[in-house]
């Protein structure tokens, strides 16, 4: 959610929805990231390897799965071998 919530806003017909939904589940640091991209709009250039992986440990309870099956740091490692 935090990574998704630093790169672009929802639409404006899902903004409320997920506000509630955040908040039902106690999320206030999300809240204040929705309210935050809502505001100052999409991010202008795409997230960094790095700053998915500051979001990663930071204790967020996702992990990136690239399409072929392998996780963020696989797939950088093989990324950069080309």
């Amino acid at each position: 959610m935090a990574l998704c919530l630093s790169t672009f806003p929802p639409s404006d017909e899902f903004e409320n929805f997920l506000e509630l939904f955040l908040r039902t589940n106690h999320q206030e640091r999300n809240v204040r990231k929705l309210h935050k991209i809502v505001y100052r709009g999409a991010r202008a250039a795409p997230i960094a390897v790095e700053e998915i992986e500051q979001i990663q440990h930071r204790g967020s309870r996702f992990s990136i799965v690239m399409p072929n099956g392998a996780d963020l740091q696989q797939y950088m490692e093989t990324k950069g071998s080309r």
